[in-house]
């Protein structure tokens, strides 16, 4: 078996190495909106966030992406005491069946709603993390 061992890898030109057939999200936050908006940690490509109203926030990218069909994670964590579920994804008013509506290649539109056995509504939620996926322009 063999080690190979390196500081520095460049290509034949001596510039920054290309990488085929990986994907790295281009966008990743981690934010609260319980008391206020405000990020948690070292965001990447985050111009800001804005708290457009309860279980509603818009993360502006710095840098835009190619187009709006960029894949999303997101996810929640919410402390209640009542039993329920936390439903964490991109925002719609209105609907969650058509949420890409509110994605465009510099802002993208996160909803967190609450749901228990009697009725459901939006919530802000205590951490919300979010990663983007696709290509940049």
């Amino acid at each position: 078996m063999s080690t190979l061992k390196a500081d520095t890898i460049q290509s034949t030109g001596g510039g920054a190495v290309t990488l085929t057939k990986q994907e790295a999200p281009k966008l990743v936050v981690r934010y609260t909106t319980v008391s206020t908006t405000a990020t948690v940690g070292s965001p990447l490509n985050v111009a800001s966030l804005t708290d457009n109203g309860t279980g509603d926030t818009s993360i502006s990218n710095t840098s835009a992406f190619s187009d709006a069909l960029y894949a999303i994670l997101a996810a929640g964590t919410v402390n209640y005491n009542s039993s329920g579920n936390s439903t964490v994804g991109p925002f719609s008013t209105g609907s969650w069946t058509n949420s890409s509506s509110n994605q465009t290649t510099s802002v993208t539109r996160i909803g967190q709603r609450f749901a228990s056995s009697s009725s459901a509504s939006n919530t802000d939620v205590d951490i919300t993390s979010v990663a983007l996926f696709g290509d940049l322009a």
